[in-house]
């Protein structure tokens, strides 16, 4: 099976060396993925008061490309009622596709 490279790797102007690429849950790190960074929080964990720690955590979240993309994404779907209507029913027929009976037909 051959690699293929995403296009915004190809165009990306900063080099980076080639790593093997390992899965953690459903989320890929090293090889061509994204960089991926690991955070913690400065506040005390063991306070009975989360909510400083929730929103630190929020705020970085926030603070990444991941999410900024995902935003991006998601108001393009509000301005656009077709895109939303194509992505659901990609979403519809993944679903369907995922939890077909007849594996041997995936690929027609």
């Amino acid at each position: 099976m051959e690699e293929t490279i995403p296009q915004w790797r190809v165009n990306n102007p900063i080099k980076r060396r080639l790593s093997a690429e390992v899965r953690v849950g459903n989320v890929g790190i090293g090889g061509h993925n994204p960089i991926r960074v690991q955070s913690m929080t400065n506040t005390d964990t063991m306070d009975t008061n989360v909510l400083a720690s929730i929103d630190t955590l929020v705020a970085t979240i926030k603070n990444t490309e991941e999410y900024r993309n995902y935003e991006f994404q998601k108001e393009k779907m509000k301005r656009i009622p077709e895109l939303k209507a194509c992505v659901d029913e990609f979403r519809k027929k993944n679903y369907q596709l995922q939890n077909s009976s007849h594996s041997d037909n995936l690929m027609e």
